[in-house]
C-alpha cells in the first residue's frame, strides 16, 4: 500500500463518525457478498452480448452485416468478458480478452487508415480508433506486469484524447458540434488525465480539472433533464448523464480526502440504479439498457462494500471510468 494510501486509511480509521455511519450501511447490505452478486449479474450482460455477436455473425453469413458491424460485438463481447474475468481473480482469462481486444482494435483502426487513404473516412473516428487500440494494449501490460509498456501506453491514451479533444473544438466554433459533446470529450480527457496522475501517484495535480469536470457534468445533466421534460431525451440519456456527474463527484472526493462525502456518492449511484430499472418499462433497449443497470447496481454495491473496508478507492473505479 502507499504513503498515501496509508494516510488515507488512517484518516478513515481515526473518523469516529465516518465509522459509525460505516457499520450502520453494513448492517443495512441486503447482500453478504456483493462481490459474488456482481460477478452474477456479469455473466448474464456475457451471455445476452454471447447472443448478440451470433446474431450478427449470421447476419454476415446472409449478407446481411458487414465484418465491422461483427467486430463491433466482439468488442463489446471481449470487454464484458474481460470484466468478468478481472472480478473472478481469472489472470488467464484476462490476458486472452486483452489479447483479443488488441487484436480487433488493431483491424478497426487499419479499416479507419484504409478508408483514409482512399479519401473517405472520418478524422475523429480514426483518432478515436487510435485511442481505443492504446487502451487495450494499456490494459494487456498491466495484466502481463510490464510497468514501462503501462505508463506508454496509458501517456498515448491521454495524448489522443486530447488531439480528439482539440479536433472537436475547433470542429464546435465551425457549428459542426454541439457544446455538450465537446463537454463530454472533456469530461473523458480529464477522467483519462486523472488516471494517468493516480498511476503516478499524483492524483492532486489534476484536482482542479477533476472540479471543472464535475461542474460540465452537472451542467449537462441539468440540460439533459430539460430536453427529457421536453420529449427530447429518454430516461436512459438523464440516467447515464446523472451517473457520470456522480462518478466525477466521487473521483473529487476520493482526491480531498473526503470519506464521508465518497460513500454519499455511492450511496446516490446505488439509488440511482435502483430509482432507474422501474422506469425502463417496454423501452426499446429495455432488455441490454436492464442488464447493464443490474449490473451497475451490483458493482457499486461490491465497490462501497471495498471502499468501507479499505478506505480509499480500488485502481478498477478509475479504470471503469474510462473509455476504451
Amino acid at each position: 500500500m502507499s504513503i498515501s494510501r496509508s494516510i488515507r486509511r488512517l484518516k478513515w480509521i481515526g473518523s469516529v463518525v465516518v465509522a459509525v455511519s460505516c457499520l450502520s450501511a453494513l448492517a443495512e447490505e441486503p447482500e453478504t457478498e456483493p462481490n459474488a452478486v456482481y460477478v452474477a449479474k456479469m455473466q448474464a450482460v456475457v451471455d445476452f452480448l454471447e447472443t448478440e455477436l451470433k446474431t450478427a455473425t449470421d447476419l454476415l453469413e446472409r449478407q446481411s452485416s458487414s465484418k465491422a458491424e461483427v467486430d463491433l460485438a466482439r468488442v463489446d463481447l471481449a470487454k464484458a468478458r474481460h470484466n468478468l474475468a478481472f472480478a473472478e481473480n481469472n489472470q488467464a482469462e484476462v490476458v486472452r480478452q486483452c489479447l483479443l481486444l488488441v487484436e480487433i482494435r488493431s483491424r478497426q483502426l487499419q479499416r479507419h487508415e484504409k478508408m483514409a487513404a482512399l479519401g473517405f473516412g472520418s478524422k475523429l473516428k480514426q483518432i478515436k480508433a487510435m485511442r481505443q487500440l492504446a487502451g487495450s494494449r494499456y490494459l494487456l501490460g498491466r495484466v502481463q506486469g510490464n510497468p514501462a509498456d503501462v505508463l506508454d501506453q496509458l501517456e498515448r491514451v491521454v495524448q489522443l484524447h486530447n488531439e480528439e479533444l482539440s479536433y472537436l473544438t475547433r470542429q464546435q466554433k465551425e457549428g459542426a458540434v454541439s457544446t455538450m459533446e465537446l463537454n463530454r470529450a472533456r469530461h473523458r480527457t480529464t477522467v483519462a488525465e486523472h488516471h494517468l496522475a493516480h498511476s503516478k501517484e499524483d492524483s492532486p495535480s489534476v484536482l482542479p480539472q477533476l472540479r471543472q469536470s464535475a461542474v460540465l457534468c452537472q451542467q449537462e445533466f441539468d440540460q439533459i433533464k430539460r430536453l427529457r421534460h421536453l420529449g427530447y431525451a429518454d430516461v436512459l440519456d438523464e440516467y447515464n448523464a446523472h451517473r457520470h456527474l456522480l462518478h466525477a463527484k466521487l473521483l473529487v472526493a476520493d482526491i480531498e480526502n473526503e470519506p464521508t462525502a465518497m460513500q454519499q456518492q455511492f450511496d446516490e449511484l446505488i439509488r440511482l440504479h435502483e430509482q432507474t430499472l422501474p422506469k425502463l418499462g417496454s423501452y426499446r433497449k429495455g432488455k441490454l439498457a436492464r442488464l447493464f443497470i443490474e449490473q451497475e447496481l451490483a458493482r457499486d454495491h461490491a465497490r462501497k462494500a471495498q471502499f468501507l473496508q479499505d478506505g480509499y478507492l480500488a485502481d478498477e473505479l478509475c479504470i471503469a471510468a474510462m473509455d476504451f
